[in-house]
């Protein structure tokens, strides 16, 4: 179980570090929703055994950390609401006409060679 459950970690990390470095409001939304249904489940299972903890300070320290692995996806889905979708398309429309004018100016360059 802990090679399966480390395989779908790593998984997970990767598409974390895809909305990383390309952030779109759909990825990121989609990986917010992911961790918590990762993370939901985990931490039900250790609130509903915390006696198998050997502290107190233990059983506070366990219980905040997973909390916050269910609040930062929280507060990025709330966050994420308030992306700006045309950001995200006109950044695509301005790549692609960069990309039209690379390629007619390159034709340009070769039809003036010829």
């Amino acid at each position: 179980m802990l090679r399966d459950l480390g395989g779908a970690n790593l998984a997970l990390a990767t598409v974390i570090l895809f909305a990383i470095a390309r952030p779109t409001t759909w990825l990121v939304r989609a990986v917010a929703a992911a961790v918590l249904v990762a993370q939901v489940p985990h931490f039900i299972y250790h609130a509903a055994h915390l006696d198998l903890m050997p502290t107190s300070l233990d059983r506070v320290m366990q219980t905040v950390a997973l909390t916050l692995t269910l609040v930062i996806p929280l507060l990025v889905l709330l966050r994420s609401s308030g992306m700006s979708e045309e950001r995200e398309t006109s950044a695509a429309q301005s790549a692609a006409m960069n990309t039209s004018g690379a390629a007619k100016q390159e034709s340009r360059l070769v039809i003036s060679t010829r």
